[in-house]
């Protein structure tokens, strides 16, 4: 709170004192933390948010059937896409530059260029 603010409760305090009225209702709100805390709040909950709807990617290779599927899983459905082992012509290492950090992830690079 301001030293104006906490000055005019003073005043307020002083005036009934010396007045002749029988009661005198003084409110402070000290609550300025709640903001930053429903702030910080808020930012937790959207990044959980978002590492919940990121999907997931499963790869799965069968040498015997001569197929790989890739399943992916998020809250809006599952996909499953199916290759045959001799679509796959590498796999690599892609690279994302964020703010501060970079991220690396496999990729499977098919004929189709998919």
């Amino acid at each position: 709170m301001l030293y104006q603010e906490n000055q005019e409760v003073v005043f307020k305090i002083n005036d009934f004192i010396n007045s002749g009225q029988t009661s005198l209702l003084v409110q402070q709100n000290q609550r300025n933390y709640l903001f930053f805390l429903n702030l910080f709040t808020l930012i937790i909950m959207m990044s959980a948010t978002f590492f919940v709807t990121s999907p997931v990617t499963i790869c799965t290779f069968y040498k015997s059937i001569n197929k790989v599927f890739i399943e992916r899983k998020s809250l809006r459905g599952n996909q499953i896409i199916e290759h045959p082992l001799e679509y796959i012509l590498r796999f690599d290492i892609q690279e994302k530059q964020y703010k501060y950090s970079k991220l690396y992830r496999a990729v499977i690079v098919l004929k189709s260029f998919k």
